[in-house]
């Protein structure tokens, strides 16, 4: 069972995030494995429903530290399960657009000379 070892490391992790001492890079940057973390908290993800709002917060803070990051999208299966607003801020998820209201105002539109130029500036 993993809870235990998964207790220790958001006990960590968070006290970490919270230490005014050194900045959050100095602290988890170097830590390793990182692969074998990330599947950790990938399988507990899976195994322990009631762990993963807990998971998602332990990962949101790693995921400030680039090679923790790194480790994180670089297990595609383990970021698909991944809250959307998560997924969204790792770069793995393009950010979905709300639904407006049926009586919302719509937006305004852009002028029809703004249409060809953005098309052009995004051409090669």
């Amino acid at each position: 069972d993993g809870v235990p070892a998964f207790n220790a490391l958001s006990k960590a992790v968070l006290h970490a995030s919270m230490s005014q001492q050194a900045p959050l890079e100095d602290v988890l940057g170097d830590l390793e494995p990182k692969g074998r973390v990330v599947t950790f908290l990938g399988l507990l993800h899976d195994e322990r429903r009631i762990y993963r709002k807990q998971i998602a917060a332990v990962i949101r803070i790693l995921v400030q530290v680039e090679p923790w990051k790194s480790a994180v999208v670089s297990d595609a299966a383990f970021c698909s399960k991944l809250p959307e607003d998560l997924q969204e801020v790792l770069g793995v998820k393009e950010p979905s657009n709300k639904q407006l209201p049926a009586d919302a105002p719509a937006p305004p539109a852009a002028p029809p000379s703004a249409a060809p130029a953005a098309v052009a500036a995004v051409q090669p």
